[in-house]
């Protein structure tokens, strides 16, 4: 059998799940995905709202896999942006860009991994400007895992004593009565990646239960593997 690349990209706008005060399902909003063979997909959704606890005005998604003839390299990007989003007037952005672009050599090999691109404009939460970007070093000769790992890829902000939120060890911001607040979480994986710019694990008196639920924002997951 002739080795081939079998493509491996996704998107997600927003999407969430709630338990209390009652339990529903937000689909996800804006997909795209691509076939093992690669190609182009894209989605928009504009104008949602979710019981006055999530809206934005517009949520744009793409997926590209591509074989390149002159760097001789598979190629596989994902990318989400969301505009004017509000999660019950606690976290507000006026645009989340995630953006994950993976680059495979024919002959195999370390991947090329990079977010550039990703970013939060004018993120703010319990009405504190957070300044949050990522740490683009923390992605400088990535090697793949031979099992799955999570982690932030987040620097740091400043936050004033009297912002109202605190960190925790685990890289989430604490809101009071609204939940913990993950931002640029990386998964890395023994044939992908996936970025998760946004996610807020819903406390009371909204709830989403565990870390599997609550609100996510701006999704995308690239590369793929050989076979055989």
């Amino acid at each position: 059998m002739e080795r081939t690349f079998l493509y491996h990209a996704l998107a997600a706008g927003v999407s969430g799940k709630i338990t209390s005060p009652f339990q529903d399902l937000i689909e996800v909003q804006g997909a795209s995905a691509l076939p093992i063979t690669g190609g182009y997909s894209a989605s928009r959704v504009e104008n949602f709202r979710y019981k006055e606890i999530l809206s934005f005005r517009s949520a744009t998604t793409l997926t590209i896999g591509s074989f390149s003839e002159s760097k001789r390299k598979y190629n596989t990007l994902a990318t989400v942006t969301i505009e004017g989003l509000n999660v019950l007037g606690a976290v507000t952005a006026d645009r989340v860009v995630a953006r994950l672009a993976s680059s495979q050599p024919e002959e195999g090999g370390r991947p090329d991994v990079t977010i550039v691109g990703s970013h939060f404009e004018n993120l703010q939460v319990a009405g504190y400007p957070l300044d949050v970007r990522p740490d683009l070093k923390r992605l400088e000769n990535y090697r793949r895992p031979e099992r799955a790992e999570l982690r932030t890829l987040m620097n740091p902000p400043l936050l004033d004593e009297d912002c109202g939120i605190s960190p925790h060890g685990d890289g989430a911001f604490e809101i009071p009565q609204v939940g913990k607040l993950y931002l640029i979480q990386f998964l890395s994986t023994p044939c992908y990646q996936s970025l998760t710019m946004l996610h807020l694990d819903l406390g009371c008196p909204v709830e989403s239960g565990s870390q599997t639920g609550g609100v996510a924002a701006g999704h995308v997951a690239s590369n793929g593997e050989f076979y055989p």
